[in-house]
């Protein structure tokens, strides 16, 4: 009996340890990419449109944390999830991630105001599109944690966080300003969407 449970116990074991592995380099190598865009925004920008996309990414990244909301975790810790579920979840996070979208819209210029800087009403509401995006983004990211598809995790990561470099990079050397670090947010958020949508069976739907 001891025998059946190690023998039961050992793949799993070695599944997440591979899953870490996989997470840990994912999450290393995006890490570091985006250092790498970064120390290339502060030598092509002036100091000051380096801190307001500093100040910009700052805010966004408290606005995606709240946007996040939940229903992947659900999701994740529910023992036997039917496709109502997810198709729940998903609209759930779908309303949720568009009303603040729209919130972000409609506050950036106060946001833009009390920082004296109107650069960063634009910015803002041009990034808030990824929080549309994210919110697509969500349930299926929940659904390959769920199943412990560590692997499946990592190239949406990375081809995001590499979509938005280049896009990024691009649109500064052709001397958008600011506003391309916006844009860059926007692409990574889609293409780790598209990426991960493409991983699973199940296909997202408004219920």
């Amino acid at each position: 009996m001891a025998t059946g449970r190690h023998s039961f116990g050992e793949p799993l074991a070695r599944k997440v340890l591979k899953g870490s592995i996989w997470l840990f380099s994912s999450y290393a190598l995006s890490k570091l990419a985006r250092i790498v865009m970064m120390l290339i925004i502060a030598k092509v920008l002036y100091p000051r449109d380096y801190g307001i996309i500093s100040l910009v990414a700052a805010i966004f990244t408290l606005v995606q944390i709240i946007n996040e909301f939940g229903f992947d975790s659900a999701l994740i810790q529910r023992s036997n999830p039917d496709e109502r579920f997810f198709n729940t979840a998903f609209t759930a996070n779908i309303f949720f991630g568009f009303v603040l979208a729209v919130g972000t819209f409609l506050v950036a210029p106060w946001i833009a105001y009390f920082y004296r800087e109107p650069e960063m009403a634009s910015m803002l509401r041009v990034a808030g599109l990824a929080l549309i995006s994210d919110a697509i983004f969500y349930v299926p990211d929940g659904l390959l944690r769920k199943e412990l598809r560590f692997k499946s995790r990592v190239l949406p990561e990375v081809a995001g966080t590499f979509g938005a470099i280049v896009i990024t990079i691009a649109l500064l050397l052709s001397g958008a300003g600011v506003l391309s670090y916006a844009v860059g947010l926007v692409v990574e958020s889609a293409t780790r969407t598209v990426l991960t949508i493409r991983q699973i069976s199940w296909r997202p739907k408004l219920q």
